[in-house]
This record gives C-alpha cells, structure tokens and sequence, in this order.
C-alpha cells in the first residue's frame, strides 16, 4: 500500500467511526441525562406482580391527563391507578375502577378525563354516593353521547343501537357493585406501600417511578420510559 491509498483508507475509517458515534450519541446522552433519585426512582423491593406500566392519576388532573395522553399516542399499554391523596378525590377513583371494570377503552378514558374536568370548571362535583350521577357520566362516555343531546335524541339512539341497553344494565351492575369500596381500598393500600404522594406518577416494570417533577414534561417522561426499558435487566 502506498502512501497517497494509506491516506485515503484512513480517511475513510475516520469518516466511519465519525458515523458511529453520531448514531451512538443519543444513547450516550440518555444515559448521561437520566439519572436515579434525580430522573427517576428505584424501589427498594421490585414488585413483579404489577403491571408493566401504572399512571397514577386523578381525573381532575390536567396533568394526568396530559401524560395519558402522549402514553397512549405512543401505542403503550397503560394501566390506571386512581389515587386518593384527599377526600374530595374519592369519587373520581371510584369512577375510575368503574370504568376499569367495564373496561373502557382508552379513547373512552380520555373522555372521562375531559368530562369531570368540564365538571369542575362549572363548580360541579360528583359525590360518593350519587350513584345516578355515576350512571349518566359513565352512559354518556360509553356512548359517545353529547352532553347537550335532547331527550328526543336519546331515545332516538337507543332505539337505533340495541347495545345502548346492554350497556346501561352494564353500566347499572358497575355502580352499584358491592365490592367497589373493597377493591378501592385495597388498591389505596396498596398504593401507601410504594413512595408515592402526587399525581401524575409512573410505576414502570415494578422498579421505577417517575414523578411529575422527575419527568417534568410529557415528551422527557417517554424519553426516561424508554432509557429504562432499554436498560433494564
């Protein structure tokens, strides 16, 4: 090899490893930016038998809400967790584990979050035991139906979609279940074992949290979801 090839080979390797690194320095970054305790939390005790991915939430949330969203946007599964961090939260996590057990999809769920937010903008609150309240929101959301529809309209959209009335005897059976106020607590115990005390909060893989002020904005958090995907065990 003489020497002007010598030079043109070893150009050529310096232009290839200059590409390597470029297509190597997101992750380099990631890793630099994404640091425990300051990016997100490590439990002490891994929970293996939870699900791979919790949003701990708060209908009333704007914030929840915003996360729920670029979550789903990226085609995850998410489950939710209703939190009780205060009494007045109370009936929006039975509302929740409602929708949960009537399985709500999750274009359904952002409606739940649009509803009760629209509800506390106009000074109105759902009350644990208002179980006809629970009902209409719960009908309307699983429906599509416009708040504003006339009476006339409604009837006329259940006679014209049978499974309008298979739903309400669902939805009927989901707010008045007996067992809520056992499967509300247990998940609020649950909840008080893991350091969590705000909302939005991520549980991811049984391993990490990721809090609102850890995240800081929607984009970050699904950065910092797939640094720890990529990087656990």
């Amino acid at each position: 090899m003489n020497r002007k090839t010598f030079i043109v080979w070893l150009m050529g390797m310096s232009l290839g490893v200059s590409g390597l690194l470029k297509a190597s320095e997101p992750a380099t970054d990631v890793s630099q930016r994404f640091v425990e305790s300051t990016d997100y939390s490590l439990l002490a005790e891994p929970q293996s038998d939870l699900p791979e991915l919790i949003l701990v939430f708060w209908y009333q949330s704007a914030s929840s809400a915003e996360v729920y969203q670029a979550l789903i946007e990226q085609g995850l599964n998410v489950t939710l967790w209703p939190a009780i961090y205060r009494e007045a939260w109370r009936p929006a996590a039975k509302l929740a584990l409602m929708a949960e057990q009537l399985e709500f999809t999750p274009s359904q769920q952002q409606q739940l979050f649009q509803r009760v937010m629209a509800m506390s903008k106009d000074n109105q609150s759902l009350a644990v035991q208002d179980h006809k309240a629970f009902v209409r929101l719960l009908s309307q959301t699983s429906s599509g139906t416009d708040d504003t529809a006339t009476e006339a309209e409604l009837t006329s959209a259940n006679e014209s979609d049978s499974t309008i009335e298979l739903d309400s005897d669902a939805i009927e059976t989901a707010v008045y279940d007996s067992e809520l106020p056992k499967r509300l607590k247990t998940l609020q115990n649950r909840l008080k074992q893991l350091p969590i005390s705000s909302v939005p909060t991520i549980i991811f893989k049984g391993r990490y949290i990721i809090d609102a002020n850890q995240a800081k904005t929607s984009q970050r958090l699904l950065q910092i979801i797939q640094f720890l995907d990529q990087t656990t065990p």
